[in-house]
């Protein structure tokens, strides 16, 4: 069980490369790979990727990161029935999203056992009941990595900062004790530029810093390869943005994430890209670009503080197959925004599946 406990900075210089596991030879799955910051104050230590440098990351595969519930978990009971457990140990930690329209009833908790391909046991009592049955299927996400990065604690915060022409891939990899309001250590930053990469994909990020004054990920370069892919996150602050990506003249894939949260927002102001098939649960949508969308489709968000979707700038183009459910305020608010909507689904939401102001709407 592999440990780097450093109290100061790691720098990945220009043609400089940061192995832990590689593409062939993966971190194995009995052991462990850990790069802890010892921090003095928030956000003093971390992990720079400099322009031309190289960070390479790569955990033990996990056969199941992301479920949904098959049946409704109590509050008050332990046992939690899913549609896969393949993979899950115990200690392992999950997260369960909310299914009613008050975000915080998300929750986090760790396997004591695992009773079947389909159920485990949880270590302590659910305070909150998770619905399972469709069309109100909660997510269940698993945290666990055998490889992780993290700062000292959720008050003594670490980051990772990732410069223009860096590479930064990342599979099945943990990251927690992230984040600050400081530029460039907001958690993960990416500038990737057009020579750049930035992947992740099947990592976990959790238990971030609860002052950050952007996302805990954030990618504001202008172009370049940008892959965030079969990810889960889960957040414990309301209020917040959990992941950002600014106008790029790139085309971002974000496909296949769940994120389980207690009512933050995920910001898109680039829809150049793909946006598919990602679920939200207790994270809203707020679409921030006035350009016109390219794939913005097959969503599942509910359980949100406020609206499901909602349309910061003047975005035009094609949303489809969308289901959106129980929201504190609509499924989908329109403002100033020239959209259809088509195949889509929105139930119980507390105002309006849908509202529209000064808009063009089909």
């Amino acid at each position: 069980n592999y440990i780097l406990d450093l109290a100061g900075n790691l720098n990945v210089w220009g043609d400089g490369t940061l192995n832990i596991g590689t593409s062939g030879t993966r971190i194995p799955s009995t052991s462990t790979a850990l790069l802890e910051f010892t921090n003095a104050v928030n956000v003093d230590r971390g992990l720079e990727v400099r322009a031309g440098g190289t960070a390479n990351l790569y955990g033990a595969t996990k056969t199941t990161t992301q479920t949904l519930l098959t049946a409704d978990a109590a509050s008050g009971q332990k046992v939690v029935t899913v549609a896969s457990t393949s993979g899950w140990v115990a200690n392992d930690v999950i997260a369960l999203a909310s299914t009613t329209r008050t975000a915080s009833q998300s929750e986090k908790a760790t396997i004591s056992t695992g009773d079947s391909g389909t159920q485990i046991t949880t270590g302590a009592n659910l305070t909150n009941t998770h619905h399972g049955v469709s069309p109100y299927q909660g997510e269940v996400v698993n945290l666990t990595r055998n490889l992780a990065i993290r700062g000292t604690s959720q008050s003594l915060c670490a980051y990772v900062n990732c410069a223009t022409t860096s590479s930064f891939i990342a599979e099945y990899a943990e990251f927690s004790f992230l984040g600050s309001a400081t530029g460039s250590k907001r958690g993960i930053d990416s500038a990737t530029t057009s020579s750049g990469t930035f992947s992740v994909k099947f990592c976990s990020f959790y238990d971030y810093n609860s002052t950050l004054a952007a996302a805990l990920i954030n990618v504001t370069g202008s172009s370049g390869s940008v892959t965030i892919e079969d990810c889960v996150l889960y957040s414990s602050h309301s209020t917040q943005t959990a992941f950002g990506i600014t106008a790029t003249s790139g085309t971002p894939s974000i496909q296949r994430n769940y994120w389980v949260a207690v009512g933050v927002t995920i910001a898109l102001a680039d829809v150049g890209g793909t946006f598919k098939d990602n679920r939200m649960g207790g994270c809203a949508l707020d679409v921030r670009e006035t350009a016109t969308i390219s794939t913005l489709s097959d969503l599942v968000i509910h359980s949100t503080t406020a609206s499901g979707i909602g349309t910061s700038n003047s975005p035009q183009g094609a949303i489809s197959n969308l289901t959106i459910w129980r929201c504190t305020d609509y499924g989908i608010n329109l403002s100033s925004a020239n959209i259809s909507i088509s195949n889509s689904n929105f139930y119980h939401n507390r105002l309006a599946g849908i509202n529209f102001n000064q808009s063009n709407l089909n």
